[in-house]
């Protein structure tokens, strides 16, 4: 009585997963998967790749979702500003086909910088093997929880040096385990039952 549990959304481990064991290719795949629209900062994770442009990476950028076209063809123009067009390819996929592409990637960058309610992208993300980059801004910290993998919004100098140091296959070897072992003990669809089971005395 007067309690309120919060029980934040789970992954389905049968969709999202890795099979393999990582290995870091010669070429990183960069990511973006969600809403096309300015809040959700992608232009900032444009801009950050300006200074990468010595190392060897691709981005991919879902655009299923185009909520403000206006935007989405100033990115278009930024992408070709910056001379990383040919690093770049926008892909197409709803829930049902991410889990493929997020498992074709290494790095997924979540830029938001506005007060995200949650992040479900990360946890897909990462149950497919991929470091998750997040904005230090709503709920996006909650579920990364490590600062090294943070960001202040809009900072893209500060995510292009988390981006180089991932290059670094130590690095981000022990940080996908971190984050690995902190989502599979806490964000999957199972232990979400067991927690409502708990609660509601079943």
């Amino acid at each position: 009585k007067n309690k309120t549990k919060i029980i934040p959304l789970g992954f389905d481990k049968k969709i999202f997963f890795k099979k393999t064991k990582k290995k870091l290719k010669k070429i990183l795949v960069i990511s973006y998967f969600g809403r096309i629209n300015k809040e959700k900062g992608i232009h900032v994770l444009i801009e950050s790749l300006k200074y990468l442009k010595e190392y060897r990476w691709k981005l991919l950028i879902d655009s299923e979702h185009i909520e403000d076209f206006k935007y989405f063809l100033n990115l278009k123009n930024l992408i070709k500003k910056s001379k990383i067009k040919q690093r770049t390819k926008f892909i197409k996929c709803n829930h049902n086909q991410v889990a493929n592409f997020m498992r074709k990637s290494d790095i997924i960058v979540l830029p938001s910088i506005y007060e995200e309610q949650y992040g479900r992208v990360i946890q897909e993300g990462v149950a497919c093997g991929n470091v998750v980059v997040g904005s230090n801004i709503g709920a996006i910290p909650e579920i990364i929880n490590d600062n090294h993998l943070l960001f202040k919004p809009g900072d893209y100098i500060a995510l292009s040096v988390i981006l180089k140091k991932l290059f670094n296959k130590k690095f981000y070897l022990s940080k996908l385990y971190t984050l690995r072992k902190d989502v599979n003990k806490k964000r999957t669809i199972d232990y979400q039952i067991k927690k409502i089971c708990k609660f509601c005395n079943i």
